[in-house]
């Protein structure tokens, strides 16, 4: 067909016009969200660590007390229960589920 302005304009397509794709994505992945890969134990544990990293600054008087910025990974990680570190290392510790 005719290629005009980004649009296919072919005439075997009873009139429709659609946008021509430019990029072809190299892989086609079946899933785009994450899964879940942090049990509730897990969750648990981040949430409590990340809350009292993040009360540091509250306690400490020192130069170290902006270390405990760092309770905000793993109070997200266990909020989101996803973890991309976990997911790199294709770990999870969420129970398995039984094959229906």
């Amino acid at each position: 067909g005719r290629i005009h302005d980004g649009i296919d304009r072919n005439p075997s397509a009873a009139g429709r016009c659609r946008p021509r794709r430019v990029f072809k994505p190299l892989i086609q992945h079946k899933e785009t969200v994450m899964q879940i890969n942090v049990g509730n134990l897990d969750r648990i544990v981040r949430i409590v660590i990340g809350l009292i990293l993040l009360s540091l600054p509250l306690w400490l008087d020192s130069s170290w007390r902006w270390l405990g910025l760092i309770g905000i990974m793993p109070l997200l990680t266990g909020l989101a229960g996803r973890c991309p570190g976990y997911r790199l290392l294709g770990l999870s510790t969420c129970p398995m589920r039984k094959p229906e």
